[in-house]
């Protein structure tokens, strides 16, 4: 239901990622989305430090603190600029002071009721007034990255405490820390499977990946350390005449990626060409370890590989077990099995009945579904005032 001009309500949504982020993703997709039911959104996000704005000259960061995207979504940048700040005390106190100060500008003039605000992450408590209703958006066990400290273990309990309804991306993250919450609602990723169908796109592939050759086996996303890297390194030796191609900004030292010729690291890609690269790959994969990061995650990749049909090998996580029982993916739990489900793939027929099962199953994941959950909710919430 969408709202007219007139009587448009506000939502601000405090993110940890900025809007122009390569990984264009949950904190992005469903704010736009409620903007185009209606919703007036102020995405307000931490500016980052000077040495960061540095190196990032010339993108969003350097604009003017408040601009709007499009109708009805505007950006707010509120100061932070003290790097460390889930780490020093010190820090984290200066950013906040600062921080408090932009969002009064934002909440200026004070309207009453006060707006709604979407929290994606416990550092960012700080910056809202404890008097304004809030939902946390729980997307990842943040508490298990190796920054977290007690004190941000704690913000993340308050948070759980008071927030009118926590939603949570993946069921193990709500069975972990439903019980501590008024309200846990389930909302699981999604994607936008038109941007990953592959039906109507140019015949040539990107540059660098023409160059390598095929059968060709992806991953794109972070390099971070949730990566099984040995995992890489043995299937890679296992499948030698099999190309492995991983896309994405490197998080871990360069020794920690392994080295093989038949591994290719061809960097960060913008969102858009992430279809291109598919197109490109015989097999997907999701290489995770298995550990108490991973287990609670709900992987975006997995719906934006099967929005573009491709088959999917994947590490064990639980959020995937119900893809592995049903055919859509295969889930393996060691490096023999994964590179044995990977030549499988490789050697037989692609089957077009299997990739429309694939890309029907996306479709049905969409970010506008997800879209139109938070909106009923948003909507319970403020109208249990």
């Amino acid at each position: 239901m969408n709202q007219s001009e007139e009587s448009r309500s506000t939502l601000i949504w405090i993110a940890a990622e900025p809007w122009d982020t390569t990984n264009f993703a949950r904190p992005q997709q469903i704010p736009r989305l409620l903007a185009r039911r209606g919703w007036s959104v102020d995405y307000a996000v931490p500016q980052p430090s000077l040495l960061r704005r540095i190196r990032r000259k010339g993108r969003e960061d350097w604009r003017d603190p408040c601009h709007e995207l499009e109708p009805g979504i505007r950006v707010h940048y509120l100061s932070a600029p003290f790097p460390g700040g889930h780490r020093s005390p010190l820090a984290r106190r200066l950013n906040s002071m600062t921080a408090r100060r932009g969002m009064a500008r934002l909440l200026s003039p004070p309207s009453t009721p006060l707006p709604l605000i979407v929290v994606n992450s416990p550092a960012l408590l700080e910056f809202w007034p404890p008097e304004a209703p809030v939902i946390y958006d729980c997307h990842d066990a943040i508490t298990t990255f190796d920054w977290a400290t007690e004190a941000y273990s704690a913000i993340e309990q308050r948070l759980f405490r008071e927030a009118r309804a926590t939603v949570f991306s993946a069921q193990p993250l709500m069975d972990r820390y439903g019980a501590l919450c008024r309200r846990p609602v389930l909302i699981r990723n999604g994607c936008h499977p038109e941007d990953f169908s592959i039906e109507n796109r140019n015949a040539e592939l990107p540059e660098d990946l023409a160059r390598i050759p095929e059968p060709r086996v992806g991953f794109y996303g972070l390099l971070g350390p949730w990566l099984d890297y040995e995992l890489i390194r043995t299937v890679a030796a296992r499948l030698p005449t099999v190309q492995w191609v991983m896309i994405g900004r490197a998080e871990v030292p360069p020794e920690v990626l392994p080295q093989a010729t038949n591994i290719h690291y061809l960097g960060r890609k913008p969102y858009a060409r992430l279809v291109d690269y598919l197109r490109g790959f015989r097999v997907s994969i999701l290489p995770f370890l298995n550990n108490r990061l991973t287990e609670a995650v709900n992987p975006v990749k997995v719906y934006e590989y099967l929005a573009a049909g491709c088959p999917v090998v994947s590490t064990q996580m639980p959020e995937l077990e119900e893809l592995g029982r049903t055919g859509l993916i295969e889930v393996r739990g060691n490096s023999e099995s994964f590179a044995g489900a990977v030549d499988t793939i490789i050697r037989s027929t692609p089957e077009p009945a299997a990739a429309s099962r694939r890309i029907a199953f996306a479709r049905e994941q969409s970010w506008s579904r997800r879209a139109d959950q938070y909106d009923v909710l948003i909507r319970e919430v403020l109208g249990g005032e």
